[in-house]
């Protein structure tokens, strides 16, 4: 996930002319925000298995 992130931090902010480092530690504080506030059930379509 992080190699995505960061991936995302450098097409994201060149496309938009925006400060790499800068994009990625946005990315990563909005990341961190949703986590914290996960406390709902997690609801799936299907029930999964193995196979």
């Amino acid at each position: 996930m992080a190699d995505a992130v960061r991936r995302a931090a450098v097409a994201y902010s060149a496309t938009l002319s925006l400060d790499e480092h800068e994009t990625l530690q946005q990315i990563v504080d909005g990341f961190t925000q949703e986590l914290r506030e996960q406390i709902d059930d997690i609801i799936t379509i299907e029930k999964g298995g193995l196979n």
